[in-house]
């Protein structure tokens, strides 16, 4: 695991996932340490196959043990319910994630919304401290 560089330090690169074949279920990535990071950037690459598409989960920690699944909250009545956030890809794109930065670790699960074969993901970091 890398850490960003000090204050001022550019950008630290680190791979979370080799382009490999995405199955139907989970499979969560190592964490990767963010703790000293100003700004986080995923860089996704899917290409769909014959697939329909992909579900991304981004979970942060503060110890590297217990992990928080991001979420976003919508108005229902006079409350504010919050669910958990699942990002979708249905398309083959390379895309730029951009998350903001709270915590010390933070690590990714990826699954296949359907079977298929040709289905491949790759994520790297850009961890900056600019």
């Amino acid at each position: 695991m890398s850490n960003p560089a000090a204050k001022g330090g550019g950008i630290v690169y680190e791979t979370i996932r080799e382009a490999l074949i995405l199955t139907t279920g989970y499979v969560a990535s190592d964490s990767i340490i963010i703790k000293n990071a100003d700004q986080l950037q995923l860089w996704v690459a899917f290409t769909k196959g014959s697939s329909n598409g992909v579900r991304l989960k981004i979970e942060y920690s503060d110890d590297d043990s217990t992990f928080f699944q991001e979420s976003r909250y919508s108005l229902v009545g006079t409350e504010f319910q919050h669910v958990a956030v699942i990002r979708t890809i249905i398309a083959s794109a390379n895309l730029v994630i951009s998350l903001p930065v709270a915590a010390k670790y933070v690590k990714v699960s990826a699954q296949a919304i359907s079977s298929g074969t040709s289905t491949l993901l790759a994520i790297k970091a850009a961890k900056a401290n600019l």
